[in-house]
This record gives C-alpha cells, structure tokens and sequence, in this order.
C-alpha cells in the first residue's frame, strides 16, 4: 500500500510544477522499492517495471534522483551482508547453491512444462487464500454480470503491478503462498472497484451507492476473516497455526521426561519436515537428518545441537552409518516415515500425542546406542557398547 501511495503521489507530482515536492516524491519511490529489495531481494525484480512505469517521461534529474536513493538504500543492507557472508564471491556461490537446490526442480528451465504447470497451480491456490471472499466480485466481473472500462492510465497501473510479479514466479518457483502478497494489494483494489460498478448499477443516488460499496467490502473483509478463525487445512489459518503450536508442546512435553544427553532425535531433512524446528525449539538435544544428497544417495546428512547446525548447501555426500555420542540410551524418531524406517528386535515404541501425531522411541536400557545404519529403508542399531 505505502509503493501504491508513493506511485499516485510521483505520478502527480511529476505533473506539478514544484521540482522540490517532485523530487521528495521520487526519492520516497526509491527508498521504499529498496527496502522492499532488503527484506525480500526478488521485490527489486518484480516491482521494477511499475516504478519505471511511473517515472516515464520524467526529467533527467527525477531519473538520477530515483537511482540514487535506490542505490543508496540497497547498500545500507547489501553491504553489510556481503561482509557476513564472507565477501561477493562466497555471497554469489551461496546464491547460485541455493538456485540450484530450489529453483532448478520447478522453474522452466530445470523442470520444463512440469515446472511451470505447478507453478501456476500455487499462484492460482496463493491467489484463492488470499483474496479469500474478494473473490466474489472479482467472479462477478469474470463473468460479465458487472460490466465496466477501465482508463489506460489504471490499466497500465494494475498490470506493471500485477503481471510482472505472476510471469516472474511462474517461470521460476512459488515455494509457498507468501510469494504472492505482492499482487494481492492491486487485485484487493480491483476487487472493491467491482464491488463499486456493481452497487452503482442498482442505485441511482451517488451517495448510496458508495455507503452500500463500503459496507459490501466491510462484510467481505469480516467473512475471510472468518474463513481464517474457522477454517480448516491449510497452514494459512488459524488452525493451521494452532496445530502446530499444540504438536511442538506435545512433542517438548513427552521428551521432557527424557535426559537430552541420553536422547538423540532423527528426522527428514525434507524442508516440511521437523528437521529445523527441532534444532531451534529442543536444542539440549542432538538431532539428526536424514534423506538424499545430491546424487540421490539415501543417508545421514545434518546434525544440530546447542543452537548450531550443520544444514548447508550442497548437500554433503550421505553417509550409511551415523556415530551418535557417548551415553545415548534413547532415539526418537520425530516424524512418520523416519520412524516408519526404525527395526528393532525390542525396544520400539509408539507414543500417540495429544494432536493426533505420533513420536517413534527406540529404547536400551542395557547398553548405550553407538550408532544408526542406513540399509536400504530401514535403519538399525550398528551395534551397541
């Protein structure tokens, strides 16, 4: 909403025959499409096209003044983290790792018309949580029933907002419905506006039409509200989000009877899996990934302990057999299908937790556990001390 307000406000000041009020107006432009680079750097990228959009046919000095502020707030974040990240050429390398790792299983490139199918498919699921019950004027709309032009100027607005951002992505990787929210705030506006030609179609008082728009939007706004307190199934509600609280308290509450230097904790690396929750949330604990490095070998990859993890890119080579510290006597298996992959003669227990999911715990109560090997599916004991 802020790069909305900064638009309207450069669009108009460039029209102006203040140079001082134009100036502020494209260096606020600039400030802000920075800051949205530092906190999500493809920002830069999508949102671009509309600043550029906005700043044609002004002078050359709105142009350098735009550059500027632009360059200057992307250095107050870019510099400091290139010197973190151990200079440009250690930063690129991380970069390019993690392109490899994410973005070269769904973007066209890597993945073909397979990729970019999936791709829409999340854009269309982001877009449908998103909007939520603003949808409904959007259908009216689609389907003819509010019929209505819009000027060249707002059409060109709504789409450097919105196409560049959807082309972008669907070419590259939606990973989860966040990617999105950068359209939602132009799509939310289009919505209203349906809204607005609706009602206007039906009432011939001004006055009304607009209280009625409002009301409409309101009542719309109150339902997705309701939608994310009551709804169900997908990470983006309520729900969603209580789940998995109420799973992190079960899971800390059944290993609290348990000494962390006598329990190792296995797990998926798989990025949905428990893997980097549990190295935050239980670090007394050693825990333990599993899952393929980057020749599809099956095998131990990271470990975490005290609040520091070995999780990095490239993945390591996996390795068969896991040595799990002196004293461990317990191995808890956090997910399904790495308890799944637990046998044991003896020992094996299934402990059911309040939210429905279950924690697998291997115990030896004789002899301390030296380590776990990888053979084929299953994992065993290698032999004990």
């Amino acid at each position: 909403y802020a790069l909305r307000i900064t638009h309207y406000a450069s669009r108009f000041a460039l029209q102006t025959s203040s140079f001082v009020f134009r100036l502020s107006s494209v260096v606020l432009l600039g400030l802000l499409l920075g800051l949205a680079g530092g906190v999500r750097q493809t920002s830069l990228v999508v949102l671009l096209p509309l600043c550029l959009w906005a700043l044609w046919g002004a002078p050359r000095r709105a142009w350098l003044a735009f550059g500027l502020s632009l360059a200057v707030t992307c250095g107050l974040w870019l510099l400091p983290m290139l010197a973190l990240s151990g200079g440009p050429e250690a930063y690129l390398h991380e970069t390019a790792l993690q392109a490899r790792t994410v973005s070269d299983l769904t973007s066209v490139v890597g993945a073909g018309i397979g990729g970019l199918l999936s791709n829409l498919g999340n854009e269309a699921m982001a877009l449908a949580v998103g909007l939520a019950f603003a949808l409904v004027p959007l259908g009216l709309w689609a389907l003819r029933v509010v019929r209505f032009s819009l000027s060249g100027r707002l059409k060109s607005f709504l789409t450097w907002w919105i196409l560049p951002p959807l082309l972008f992505f669907s070419v590259s990787h939606v990973g989860q419905f966040g990617y999105i929210l950068i359209v939602a705030p132009p799509c939310l506006l289009l919505s209203a506006l349906c809204a607005r030609v609706a009602w206007a179609r039906f009432q011939r008082a001004e006055g009304q039409a607009v209280i009625r728009t409002l009301l409409t939007c309101a009542a719309l706004s109150l339902l997705s509200v309701g939608y994310f307190l009551v709804g169900s199934g997908t990470p983006a509600t309520a729900s969603g989000i209580t789940d998995n609280d109420t799973h992190w308290r079960a899971v800390r509450s059944t290993l609290n009877g348990m000494e962390p230097g006598r329990t190792a904790l296995i797990m998926n690396v798989a990025w949905s899996g428990p893997f980097r929750a549990a190295g935050y949330l239980l670090p007394g604990f050693h825990s333990y990934a599993l899952g393929q490095d980057a020749d599809r070998r099956s095998g131990w990859l990271y470990s975490a302990y005290g609040g520091r993890s070995t999780y990095a890119l490239p993945r390591p080579p996996a390795q068969a057999y896991l040595a799990l510290p002196a004293g461990i006597r317990t191995v808890v298996a956090l997910d399904d299908s790495t308890g799944e992959m637990i046998e044991a003669e003896k020992g094996l227990r299934r402990v059911s937790l309040a939210d429905g999911s279950t924690l697998y715990i291997l115990d030896s109560s004789d002899a301390d556990i030296a380590g776990l090997t990888i053979a084929g599916d299953k994992i065993k004991e290698a032999h004990t001390k």
